[in-house]
């Protein structure tokens, strides 16, 4: 079967031999550039268990004499493989990748990330990916790229702030872009991160008949997760099961029933990122104590 032909199908009808194809057209440099970079394109969903076919993936992120846009791709498709991984089922068979790859990978990449010289736009897919499994440094480095103004790293920090938590005040700061696709990322990341102070923007944007689609059904979305409760949802949502876009009318109805089954939230004043802040802040005090402790003895 082609890479086009797999391309055409929704992932659960691929036949059984898709992903080893995708992996050998990738590992194949003879074939074609279109059909390699749609394999790239592919392994974002065929990568998620094997070993094999995600290290035929870093290998390719690292090699300098491929493209940087193939590069980039297959990076990004590491991305679902480390963040199922770092679930840390490893007595589960096929629930994903080993142990061993997991960490060998973060560390292939890492280099590829903290190597200054290599392209700005491949470090970039690189740090999406690795983000998905959180690490201690990741913070700092988020940091780092929200502050910088180029090559669409605050995007990728705004991205990354749906994984790791304590960035509350800057997911709420990125609600107010005029920037799309921070703009979107910021409403994944209130959702993940349950950023409850994030509805009155999130309500604001689904009341607008001038939201950009992907912007509102990323609102849509996000409604289960903010909305203070489900009258609240209901309310907010009701107009767009009259919209001519079907998508946009199932995505309602979805977050409608969601609201619904959740019920109210009793906790609804306290954000989770306020309590992942809080822990933050009390692993930095005993760390202090630890440090005090020791300085008395």
């Amino acid at each position: 079967m082609s890479m086009t032909d797999l391309q055409n199908l929704p992932v659960w009808e691929w036949p059984d031999s898709a992903r080893a194809e995708i992996f050998q057209t990738l590992a194949n440099k003879s074939a074609s550039a279109d059909d390699r970079m749609l394999a790239a394109e592919l392994a974002y969903d065929a990568a998620t268990n094997s070993d094999d076919g995600v290290a035929i993936l870093a290998d390719i992120a690292a090699d300098r004499g491929e493209s940087i846009e193939m590069r980039g791709k297959v990076a990004l498709a590491i991305g679902p493989a480390l963040e199922l991984a770092a679930l840390g089922n490893w007595d589960e068979e096929g629930a994903s990748v080993s142990e061993k790859a997991f960490n060998k990978i973060r560390k292939q990449l890492k280099v590829i990330f903290e190597d200054g010289s290599e392209d700005s736009e491949l470090r970039r897919c690189v740090f999406e990916a690795l983000v998905r499994a959180p690490e201690d440094w990741h913070k700092e480095a988020i940091r780092e790229a929200y502050e910088n103004p180029d090559d669409g790293w605050q995007r990728s920090a705004v991205f990354a702030m749906r994984f790791v938590s304590g960035f509350k005040d800057e997911i709420l700061e990125s609600l107010e872009s005029e920037d799309e696709e921070v703009l979107f990322n910021a409403i994944c990341a209130a959702a993940e991160r349950q950023v409850r102070d994030a509805w009155p923007y999130v309500e604001e944007l689904l009341g607008d008949e001038g939201t950009a689609r992907e912007i509102l059904l990323a609102a849509i979305d996000a409604t289960p997760f903010l909305a203070p409760s489900a009258d609240t949802a209901s309310e907010a949502l009701d107009h767009l099961l009259l919209s001519d876009d079907q998508d946009i009318v199932d995505a309602a109805m979805e977050a409608i029933n969601s609201s619904a089954e959740e019920g109210d939230d009793e906790e609804w004043d306290e954000d989770e990122d306020d309590e992942d802040e809080d822990e933050d802040e009390d692993e930095d005090d005993e760390e202090q104590d630890d440090d005090d402790d020791g300085r008395r003895h």
